[in-house]
């Protein structure tokens, strides 16, 4: 497995912290917040207005967080988080 090289983890560290914190601050998103989250994301797909807003709100937090953790993590692959 490849390591991170020692100028990629303070870039790591930021770019992971803050797609983290992203992730979970729309955790307890309900109501309003949760409408306006699905709202701002039916322009680009519309499939997401099958979805119950405090459930779409649950998902985009989950998807955040698990994006965020592996770009935070220094001992994950250097490639994997990003693109290939």
């Amino acid at each position: 497995m490849a390591r991170p090289k020692s100028w990629q983890l303070p870039l790591r560290a930021a770019t992971g912290a803050f797609i983290l914190d992203q992730g979970l601050s729309k955790r307890g998103a309900e109501g309003e917040d949760a409408s306006q989250l699905q709202g701002m994301a039916t322009g680009a797909f519309p499939q997401v207005t099958d979805l119950e807003a405090e459930q779409f709100a649950r998902m985009l937090s989950a998807a955040g967080s698990a994006w965020g953790r592996p770009c935070w993590c220094p001992w994950s692959r250097p490639r994997w988080p990003g693109p290939r």
